[in-house]
């Protein structure tokens, strides 16, 4: 078998494989997503509950506990309040939806895309030299095989008996 069919071979096989190769992908990029959408959900909470506890905007809420006017059990209320609203259904819906919306933009299928093609040719480059150096293996033998048979080593027999032999 010639490199250029081994290459289109290991190709195939490797593409044939991309739903799963692309599944992998997707999933480590939502895990990389998660957290944004998550980190972007927590600072409109912490709005929400500093606007509502305080009457500020959360750089001066931030501003009045890093100076010291915040007292501790005020800040308590509102960290354990913001961590109520975290924990709530409402917030954790409104940021699965966001990760889909997040996960359905043209950006994140385009990373998905990049990445799921590197993923692809990195499968490849390192199948193929394995699948190369088989065939050169299959290449050798059958030369010792017709060599064997010529010099009267091996008879017609043997050698169909070798049938079973990947080679």
């Amino acid at each position: 078998m010639s490199e250029e069919a081994i290459t289109k071979q290991v190709t195939d096989t490797v593409r044939a494989n991309e739903a799963q190769v692309r599944a992998a992908v997707t999933a480590a990029v939502t895990e990389q997503v998660r957290p944004k959408v998550e980190e972007v959900a927590r600072a409109n909470v912490k709005a929400a509950v500093v606007s509502a506890a305080t009457q500020m905007t959360v750089e001066q809420y931030d501003a009045a506990v890093a100076s010291g006017q915040i007292p501790e059990a005020v800040q308590q209320q509102v960290n354990a309040a913001i961590e109520a609203q975290m924990a709530s259904d409402e917030v954790k819906a409104q940021i699965e939806a966001g990760l889909a919306a997040q996960m359905a933009s043209d950006e994140v299928k385009g990373i998905i895309d990049t990445q799921t093609e590197a993923q692809i040719q990195a499968l490849i480059a390192q199948n193929l030299p394995a699948a190369l150096e088989k065939a050169k293996a299959a290449r050798i033998k059958r030369a010792e095989v017709r060599e064997e048979l010529k010099t009267g080593k091996l008879t017609v027999a043997q050698v169909l008996d070798m049938r079973d032999d990947p080679v």
